[in-house]
C-alpha cells in the first residue's frame, strides 16, 4: 500500500469518536464472543472443540478494526446466524444472543 494512502487510511481512524451506540455494541460483541466460546467448550470432541475455537478466534480478530458501525453490527449478526447453524447441526443448545 502507497505511504499516502496509509497515511489517508489512518486519518480516517483518528477522526471517528466513538458515541454510545458503539460501546453498546462494542459490549453486545464481547458477551457474544463469550458465550459462544462457552458453548463451544461444552462440544464432547476436543479436536472439533479446539477448531471451532481457533475458527472463531481469527473471524472475530479478522474483524476487529472495522470501525463502521453499521458494518460492525452487520458482522455480528452474521456471525451469529453462523454459529446457530453450526450448533444446530451439533446438537447443542444455544444461549439467548441478543442484539
Amino acid at each position: 500500500m502507497p505511504f499516502a494512502r496509509q497515511l489517508a487510511s489512518r486519518r480516517v481512524l483518528k477522526s471517528h469518536s466513538p458515541g454510545l451506540q458503539d460501546f453498546i455494541l462494542q459490549n453486545q460483541i464481547i458477551r457474544t464472543y463469550r458465550d459462544m466460546l462457552r458453548t463451544i467448550h461444552k462440544i464432547p470432541n476436543k479436536s472439533l472443540q479446539m477448531e471451532l475455537r481457533t475458527y472463531l478466534k481469527e473471524e472475530f480478530r479478522s474483524s476487529s478494526q472495522v470501525t463502521d458501525y453499521d458494518t460492525r453490527k452487520s458482522l455480528l449478526t452474521g456471525a451469529i446466524r453462523q454459529f446457530k447453524s453450526v450448533t444446530s447441526n451439533l446438537g447443542l443448545s444455544l444461549p439467548n444472543f441478543k442484539l
